[in-house]
């Protein structure tokens, strides 16, 4: 663009010699161009707006259709078929509005051209009467015809690079829209502090409210608990009761609406983001494992191959109830998990993805440690087993056990009891049996399935 301003001033004093009604004839001209390629780039930056959300879906169905996880439901209902419909269905929508696109862009810069050649000709036609009537040399029409044509020239394209800005500025707008949305939760600097103080207890949470963003309602109201340094909580409630979102607040995966969270006595905002999450090892309801190496699924960025290290993975393997089924592979704990990178990668159950999320927990050595459903993929004998291993390895640790079966709350030092989207008890099991006639309710309406089940089976 500074090249084009240059050329035009260079050469201003040969438009000084054109006539005002030809120079007049030359702006409308170029003000038209100039309004066709704006309608050109706006068109084009609606037709990526409407392409976007579809071709999202098409990489959906994409990844549905790769993702081992999905096999076995594809097959049994026979439906690859259909979502390779929906796939091309997709494809085929792109490629009209694709078509539509090239049509109107080809519709946009034939008008361009012919405006371009309108514009040459009117030039053209001056020229060829200063020959004519006003005794213009043929030299002198040579080089006004090239001088205006190259002045011309400059400033369409001074005027194509502020569309092109405008054009990328929109495309810029929308990617710092999404980049400035203030992020409050990891933020360093500040308020922030790393001095953390040794105290008694050590979460409490003092009358939280929490909604999730753009929600409508609040899902956890008015919690209030006290969290002891080393004993063994269970969570437990009613689905979508708000147990696992009370999991992400005490992690600071969000922060509450309302209230506050304080470690130690102090509120974990105030606190360096990485250095609270590092007091914590979660195993997720949904834990998925890594295409790499056992090893590295449990030690992650700690792994470096070193005795030390790998002598800690199989312990936690061993903790974990895992270690067995892995020694006996060929590659040991080098075995890589899933088959994406490697044929002759393992696949792991739903309970032994469990045990390996523990192990993982494990290696992690803090002092608190929160699991998510970790039995909801494992039967009754293995439940009893994990929650055995927990109460041996998580010793002195601060523990918070989430479940739907109340079977596990009899180990718990104290059940935290949500219901109505607040806490309803928070005792000792025996002591919520005797008090809480909702969780008895819960609990033997457990316990009957449990016994009907025993007879159907025995």
């Amino acid at each position: 663009m500074i090249s084009c301003a240059v050329t035009v001033i260079s050469l201003a004093s040969v438009l000084a010699s054109i006539s005002i009604a030809v120079f007049v004839i030359i702006a409308i001209i170029i003000a038209f161009q100039t309004y066709v390629i704006i309608k050109e780039k706006r068109f084009a930056f609606q037709t990526n707006l409407d392409i976007a959300p579809i071709h999202k879906e098409i990489n959906y169905y994409s990844r549905v259709l790769d993702d081992p996880t999905y096999a076995n439901e594809l097959r049994m209902y026979s439906i690859s078929n259909w979502i390779i419909d929906k796939y091309y269905h997709l494809v085929k929508k792109v490629n009209q509005l694709a078509t539509l696109f090239r049509k109107k862009e080809f519709i946009f810069n034939s008008g361009v051209s012919v405006l371009s050649a309108l514009q040459k000709l009117t030039v053209y036609v001056y020229l060829a009467w200063q020959v004519i009537f006003y005794d213009m040399s043929f030299a002198n029409f040579t080089m006004s015809f090239s001088a205006i044509q190259s002045i011309l020239s400059s400033i369409k394209n001074f005027i194509t690079g502020l569309v092109n800005m405008g054009e990328n500025a929109a495309y810029l707008d929308a990617y710092l829209q999404y980049m400035l949305i203030p992020n409050e939760i990891a933020v360093d600097g500040g308020k922030q502090t790393r001095d953390i103080p040794e105290a008694a207890t050590q979460l409490q949470v003092q009358n939280v409210f929490f909604r999730y963003p753009g929600g409508q309602e609040d899902v956890l109201q008015g919690i209030d608990l006290s969290l002891e340094k080393g004993k063994f909580y269970v969570v437990v409630g009613v689905n979508g009761a708000g147990k696992s979102t009370l999991v992400m607040l005490l992690s600071r995966l969000y922060d509450p609406t309302q209230g506050k969270i304080l470690y130690n006595g102090v509120d974990i905002r105030q606190i360096d983001y990485k250095q609270y999450r590092s007091l914590f090892a979660v195993v997720f309801q949904n834990y998925k494992y890594y295409q790499m190496s056992i090893a590295e699924n449990i030690a992650m960025e700690a792994y470096d191959a070193s005795p030390q290290v790998r002598d800690k993975i199989i312990f936690c393997l061993q903790q974990a109830g895992l270690y067995e089924k892995v020694a006996a592979l060929p590659k040991g704990i080098d075995t890589t998990l899933g088959r994406l990178l490697d044929d002759e990668g393992m696949l792991l159950s739903g309970g032994e993805t469990q045990k390996l999320a523990l192990a993982k927990a494990l290696f992690k050595q803090t002092p608190i440690i929160i699991l998510d459903e970790p039995s909801a993929a494992l039967d009754a004998f293995a439940e009893d087993e994990l929650i055995q291993t927990f109460n041996r390895t998580a010793r002195g640790k601060t523990v918070l056990y989430i479940s739907h079966r109340l079977s596990v709350a009899r180990y718990a030092d104290k059940v935290i009891f949500i219901d109505g989207k607040k806490i309803a008890g928070f005792a000792p099991h025996e002591e919520l049996l005797r008090t809480s006639a909702r969780y008895a309710d819960m609990y033997q309406a457990q316990a009957r399935h449990y016994r009907a089940e025993a007879m159907a089976n025995g």
